[in-house]
């Protein structure tokens, strides 16, 4: 056998992860980059620093490692990556990952879910017990890309917006892929099993055959039926639409003091109306478009992760001095 030593697959594998740590090393470095200006400018407004009026280049060399750690925790505060806290963070992270497949297959998320977990156990349970096998690389890159996106969640209780997990969709046709491959695999060595002729080795090449062609008939078909489903064009996610609908009958140009109650909202003003909006107090607000999730006592369900404001949090004395002009199914539209 020669030993793992002089397996050239484990040769491979050592250069890809060698490859994934220099990508990770120069990733960091280029954020450092990103955290230093940050954090420097950020010290050199803040008038209770010592280092308050400096220039950026000062500010860095007396300090760096402040610099970069106060950057990183701008960066991390930021209001499109939500922590959610401890105590209801599994419920709404179960819920964000079926919502988050139901992207990539629109009411299959649930079953995406079975099948990827399906998929990570079989590339596992490959790298267990067949490690020197030509395919071991490939398993280690998909279980390791699969379980590394929902363990770093996990533990830093962080529910960031689906848009940045489209990559995920190579990880789901792969996951796929496999688990058809595995389940035909499965049912040739039964047929073999049954008529007992292992050795018929045409029979065996034109089953193989089926590894890519169901795959891809698989993937055409669910194309195809996504292409005839009226939300496959749709520009926005659903509840992005209807926050945007909202936010188009409140007329902002002629609100002097809007308020955003969740981060759709934020977003959504500065995409359409290119308004950097930070108000999320809505005593003393003009304009306050509230989730109806809102309007329920202990919400912690979807979405929740996204709110500046509960039905808790809402001072309902001023709510109720201000008029609804518009409502759709999943928002209401208060203005003075």
């Amino acid at each position: 056998m020669g030993g793992l030593g002089k397996n050239k697959y484990l040769r491979q594998m050592i250069r890809i992860l060698t490859a994934g740590v220099i990508a990770a090393f120069v990733t960091t470095f280029l954020y450092l980059v990103i955290w230093l200006a940050v954090g420097s400018n950020l010290i050199m407004k803040d008038e209770n620093s010592s280092m308050y009026g400096l220039g950026h280049v000062d500010i860095i060399l007396r300090a760096p490692l402040s610099v970069a750690h106060r950057g990183l925790q701008y960066m991390l505060s930021s209001p499109y990556i939500q922590s959610v806290p401890q105590k209801g963070f599994l419920p709404a992270f179960g819920n964000w990952v079926i919502s988050l497949n139901e992207q990539f297959l629109p009411g299959g998320g649930i079953i995406l879910l079975l099948i990827l977990i399906a998929a990570i156990s079989i590339t596992i349970s490959g790298c267990v017990f067949h490690f020197e096998e030509s395919h071991t690389c490939f398993r280690l890159l998909i279980s390791c890309t699969a379980l590394f996106m929902p363990l770093m969640l996990l533990v830093q209780r962080k529910l960031p917006y689906y848009r940045v997990f489209s990559y995920y969709g190579i990880i789901v046709a792969l996951s796929i892929s496999i688990l058809i491959q595995y389940i035909i695999l499965i049912l040739r060595r039964l047929y073999e099993r049954m008529v007992r002729n292992r050795t018929n080795r045409k029979n065996s090449i034109i089953s193989r055959k089926w590894h890519v062609i169901l795959p891809v008939v698989f993937a055409f078909a669910v194309m195809l039926i996504q292409t005839f489903n009226p939300m496959y064009f749709a520009q926005l996610g659903e509840r992005e639409n209807l926050a945007y609908q909202a936010l188009l009958m409140a007329n902002l140009s002629q609100r002097a003091n809007p308020c955003v109650c969740d981060t759709d909202q934020q977003y959504l003003m500065k995409f359409g109306w290119d308004m950097n909006c930070d108000n999320t107090q809505i005593e003393n607000s003009d304009c306050v478009i509230l989730d109806r999730n809102m309007l329920k006592k202990g919400y912690n369900g979807e979405d929740v992760w996204k709110f500046y404001q509960t039905y808790e949090t809402i001072p309902w004395d001023y709510i109720n001095t201000m008029h609804i002009i518009y409502e759709n199914k999943d928002f209401v539209l208060y203005v003075k």
